[in-house]
């Protein structure tokens, strides 16, 4: 299990490494092509003294340019910044799309794996004194472990396109800002919208496995406490008394005072009983015997004479006073 999780982990985590390349590449690519396609940023360019030997043949038309040559250079904006120097072999980009300077074509660089060339191309027929811009914008990506060996195409970012298409008022420019791709005939089951822009979503991997849900957090602190209940009933006032009693028993009894909104404890007192016992027999020759008022039947003897049947029996009751 724990094999099966750290799998899904480690696709995970390179599918969110591809998403973030791809991404990162669509957006420095979209950059370079925007401040190309300014026309004074491109102008800013080619005035730079820093590109003399790169542009003079166009500048000056003598000595002629070389059809369909490539030269690196500089690129600035139109305030004359440098946006990005192509001539410097070891400049890059990290994964995420910052700027670095670590970037090694032969043993790789996991801090700065990627490079993009930019190049300048006149392209003319006869005397190439008057040439067409191309320029070419071609991305190397070179890590050093084979840990960022993510799949990277640099045919599908990479760009050889006339300066003039790329200009302020081309669909490449106003795709790029808007954050997509000019590509007219879409991409990856993407279809382009009416100024032939592609979203960049286009270009992103399918997406990984979900993860293994992680652990349950730790309980939450006791909340707080429920409303007060109701009150219970009132007592009655006074007190109840009890009795009880047996022969020579002695039976207590108690009372107590009511008072408006108050009441007091009851008090015990002692009582003197005396208890006797009454007795009565009697007998009876037909249906079952049975003793008057509040005496019980206490014995009972029964005999056959003959067709009747003959009970005698003897009725008591406790009777009790008291002081």
């Amino acid at each position: 299990m724990a094999s099966v999780v750290a799998s899904l982990s480690q696709q995970m985590n390179k599918s969110m490494m591809q998403f973030n390349l791809t991404t990162s590449v669509t957006q420095i690519r979209l950059n370079l092509l925007g401040t190309i396609g300014n026309d004074d940023a491109w102008t800013a360019t080619i005035e730079h003294p820093s590109n003399e030997s790169v542009f003079n043949c166009l500048k000056k038309g003598s000595p002629a340019c070389v059809n369909e040559s490539k030269h690196a250079f500089k690129l600035y904006d139109a305030s004359k910044t440098l946006v990005y120097d192509s001539t410097k072999p070891n400049n890059g980009f990290a994964t995420n799309g910052t700027p670095c300077s670590t970037f090694s074509e032969a043993k790789g660089d996991d801090a700065c794996p990627l490079r993009v060339n930019l190049f300048w191309e006149p392209v003319c027929s006869s005397d190439c004194k008057r040439p067409q811009d191309f320029v070419r914008v071609e991305f190397t990506y070179k890590p050093k472990s084979q840990d960022l060996g993510l799949l990277f195409n640099p045919t599908r970012h990479s760009l050889r396109q006339s300066r003039i298409y790329l200009s302020n008022a081309t669909p490449v420019v106003t795709c790029g800002g808007a954050g997509k791709i000019y590509l007219p005939t879409g991409f990856n089951g993407f279809s382009a919208d009416s100024n032939g822009c592609v979203d960049p979503v286009a270009f992103r991997g399918p997406a990984g496995p979900q993860g293994p849900a992680g652990p349950q957090g730790p309980a939450g602190p006791q909340g707080p406490a429920g409303p007060q209940g109701p009150p219970g009933p009132s007592a009655e006032a006074g007190a109840v008394a009890s009795s009880g009693g047996g022969a020579g028993g002695t039976a207590s009894s108690g009372s107590g005072t009511a008072s408006s909104g108050t009441s007091s404890p009851p008090v015990s007192v002692p009582v003197k009983v005396t208890c006797r016992v009454e007795s009565i027999s009697l007998s009876n020759s037909v249906g079952m015997p049975s003793c008057p008022g509040t005496y019980a039947i206490s014995s009972v003897a029964c005999r056959n004479d003959g067709e009747n049947g003959h009970c005698a029996f003897t009725c008591i009751r406790t009777v009790c006073s008291g002081e």
